[in-house]
């Protein structure tokens, strides 16, 4: 149980909000990875495709050995061996002055989707021979693979030149926003304690992905419940104000508003720090097993392409 305090939200002079702070406080709400309207049209255009391909399989005759059947085989084995381009071109110094990152990495997403789409289309969404079962399914595990990959890097990359979001950077932002809502709220030295303390946190690198999910719940719990405390002070201080003095109470609410938005934000840009280590741990995993499935699908493709030649 906390002492009651009277804080800075009661005085007549506030503190000014420092204004370094206040765009912190909005900044990193902002840095929301990759994601964009771009996507979203490819998304909704796979799916599209998938659908009439699949509902209308019956009603085709794709001859995947020849004519557009084996012509769709092609274009999707090429697909598939242009994804290379991009993790070569990340270790390759000479392949560097080949294209931007951007470009390169929106070509990877691109040719991930369009590949398997291609091989369904050439297979006619249908099972054929042994090999070609094992090489259709193994390209859908790693489009799956795929998928997921995308979805963490989205989480641990501010845009699509692949620059990292840095959990130091994202706590350096919310201790500019802790410290705005000292001046502001004139914060309880337990509370500020206590989230001095989550900051502390979370600079170590955890041990593993399950320690980095086990402080990520604990940090929020935490915040979350410093969040509702402050908000319920800020709602005493509001309430101890006569409803006469409409002035004062009316200029009170308009700051308690203003405060609650940059606890809001402190509290998302702690949490968003927390779940970072989480999402690169995941991601490191990830890396994993998706480069072997990869090499093993280009396996099973090549193997594929040469029984159907010479068979």
């Amino acid at each position: 149980m906390r002492p009651e305090h009277k804080t800075a939200l009661i005085g007549d002079s506030p503190e000014p909000v420092q204004p370094v702070a206040q765009k912190e406080a909005h900044k990193t709400a902002k840095q929301r990875g990759v994601g964009g309207p771009g996507s979203m049209l490819v998304a909704l255009t796979a799916i599209a495709l998938l659908a009439y391909g699949w509902l209308g399989r019956s009603e085709r005759i794709i001859d995947s050995e020849t004519g557009l059947g084996y012509w769709l085989g092609i274009a999707g084995l090429t697909s598939v061996g242009l994804l290379l381009i991009y993790p070569f071109r990340k270790r390759i110094p000479v392949l560097r002055a080949i294209g931007t990152v951007p470009f390169w990495f929106s070509t990877h997403m691109l040719l991930g989707v369009a590949g398997p789409i291609l091989i369904l289309y050439h297979s006619n969404f249908s099972l054929g021979s042994l090999n070609s079962t094992i090489a259709l399914f193994s390209m859908l595990i790693v489009a799956a693979s795929g998928v997921v990959g995308r979805f963490l890097y989205v989480r641990i990359h501010r845009d699509m030149a692949g620059r990292k979001a840095e959990a130091r950077t994202i706590i350096a932002s919310a201790a500019l926003q802790r410290q705005s809502l000292q001046q502001m709220f004139g914060m309880h030295q337990d509370w500020i304690d206590d989230l001095e303390d989550v900051e502390e946190r979370l600079q170590t690198r955890p041990a593993s992905v399950f320690h980095a999910t086990w402080r990520a719940m604990m940090v929020s719990n935490a915040v979350t419940a410093t969040q509702k405390a402050m908000r319920k002070q800020m709602r005493k201080a509001v309430a101890s104000v006569s409803r006469k003095d409409r002035s004062r109470r009316s200029k009170l609410k308009k700051r308690a508003k203003e405060i609650g938005r940059t606890i809001d934000a402190y509290s998302r840009t702690v949490k968003d720090a927390s779940r970072l280590s989480v999402y690169e741990r995941l991601f490191a995993l990830w890396h994993v097993f998706h480069l072997p499935l990869f090499f093993l699908m280009l396996i099973a493709a090549i193997i594929h392409v040469v029984a159907v030649h010479l068979y």
